[in-house]
């Protein structure tokens, strides 16, 4: 389920915009597209376990809850973590 939202969410950003780690869109430059889909999903909210231990086992973290993307409300402005979807998610 998670997965299915995330490349939704990817299938409406510009090619220039999956390239960068952080996405930043006001509400206003939001296409009809994005609307409706931060509409239907205003945060997502992941829990995630790391099952491999790296090198530095003791500097990485084990397991966490992160949101992928949210709104900025002081400046009505979608902020869309790509380096976290991409880490956790690897390229979709």
């Amino acid at each position: 389920m998670v997965k299915e939202i995330i490349i939704r969410l990817l299938s409406l950003l510009t090619d220039e915009q999956k390239e960068q780690d952080i996405i930043e869109i006001k509400d206003e430059d939001l296409d009809k597209g994005l609307r409706s889909f931060f509409s239907e999903y205003p945060i997502l909210n992941v829990k995630y376990q790391v099952k491999e231990s790296g090198k530095f086992e003791l500097l990485k973290e084990k397991n966490g809850s992160i949101h992928l993307w949210e709104k900025h409300v002081g400046n009505h402005e979608w902020v869309i973590k790509n380096y976290q979807i991409k880490r956790l998610f690897g390229e979709l």
